[in-house]
């Protein structure tokens, strides 16, 4: 939806569902290890036979459209973690554009988002153009 005064907000439901899904603890594999099997379903992030979560985007120009706000994320339902990002976006002149912003994941050590916990981060983003 795009709103008075330049707001922008996004929400999407998800739902998905993985068929024949076994649960790591039920596969017998001899000479692998339960922890490998429950680190790749992280990987294609299919920790459940049914996953639920949203996502989200709020942004707000300001400044004759020359600043930009913005957050958006994942939340997946039953502590299966998220990503929550936010920046902001300035542009003083057409050959200038100066980001700062955050990235944090979130989620327990088996779950697609948790594995990645250890790649938060803060940051700033200089551009010049020629």
């Amino acid at each position: 939806f795009t709103l008075e005064n330049n707001w922008v907000i996004g929400l999407q439901i998800g739902l998905k569902r993985v068929f024949d899904f076994d649960e790591p603890e039920d596969l017998l594999m001899p000479g692998i290890e339960q922890s490998v099997a429950q680190r790749q379903l992280a990987t294609a992030n299919q920790t459940r036979a049914t996953q639920t979560g949203i996502t989200w985007r709020i942004a707000k120009s300001a400044l004759n459209d020359t600043m930009q706000f913005e957050t958006s994320g994942v939340a997946l339902a039953n502590h299966e973690g998220g990503l929550t990002r936010a920046h902001v976006d300035y542009m003083p002149r057409d050959a200038v554009h100066i980001r700062l912003g955050v990235e944090d994941y979130r989620g327990r050590a088996q779950t697609f988002f948790g594995q990645l916990t250890k790649n938060r981060l803060g940051y700033l983003e200089v551009t010049f153009d020629f």
